[in-house]
């Protein structure tokens, strides 16, 4: 810890505490008729940088990625196992999620995400609206990071790279019953929008999700409503 002080002249009485300053009366002298009180503060210096990923990468899945972002998908049906009811089958695996479109479809995209060149995750984008339908809409449909990963930037550096590479509006959505993603993706959506982003509901027949709404790079294109 690094600790600054400095000399101060005050009048008697001041209040020597402001914050998270703290002053002590070191020396008291009278000098020409007038009380001089020389006060030190001392005051811790911190610095709170943001964590940075070393080496983060964002890219395209290609299709001889295909197998694996499947069996990496299998660590996400893990972790939502916990929100759903999901078990294993008799082979020891989740269902696969089917990524057939997003290798057919030119408006789905797989992405990789990796840390020093070692697999941390992955993001399957739309570019339509899963809500209303509407081309040109980007839905954020999978994010997944591994645990391994977490709490280091890495989701964030992720998703503000999903959003800075597809300019417009954007829909991103998380089931009602999993707090913990809506709670990161508040925290991300306001730090990268600076707070310019609006939340609703959107109630399925068999379940509720949260959405937010906002719009990236030029701004141009309307918001989902």
């Amino acid at each position: 810890m690094v600790m600054f002080a400095m000399t101060l002249h005050v009048q008697p009485g001041s209040d020597l505490r402001r914050g998270n300053v703290f002053a002590a009366k070191v020396v008291s002298q009278r000098a020409a008729g007038k009380v001089l009180q020389h006060a030190r503060l001392f005051r811790p210096v911190r610095k709170h940088l943001p964590q940075q990923p070393p080496n983060l990468s964002f890219l395209p899945a290609s299709s001889k990625e295909r197998l694996l972002l499947e069996n990496l998908a299998q660590f996400y049906s893990y972790d939502f196992s916990e929100v759903l009811e999901m078990y294993l089958d008799e082979d020891g695996r989740f269902g696969d999620v089917d990524l057939t479109p997003y290798w057919v479809e030119e408006w789905k995209h797989p992405f990789l995400l990796r840390v020093d060149d070692q697999l941390a995750g992955f993001a399957l984008i739309s570019a339509r609206s899963k809500i209303s339908g509407k081309s040109g809409v980007f839905d954020m449909t999978e994010f997944f990071v591994l645990r391994r990963f977490r709490r280091h930037g890495v989701g964030r550096a992720a998703a503000f790279a999903a959003f800075d590479r597809f300019e417009g509006p954007w829909e991103v959505r998380q089931r009602e019953d999993n707090p913990n993603a809506t709670a990161f993706w508040r925290r991300a959506i306001d730090e990268y929008t600076r707070g310019d982003y609006k939340e609703t509901r959107w109630v399925r027949p068999h379940w509720s999700e949260i959405v937010q709404t906002f719009s990236t790079g030029s701004g141009e294109g309307d918001l989902p409503q």
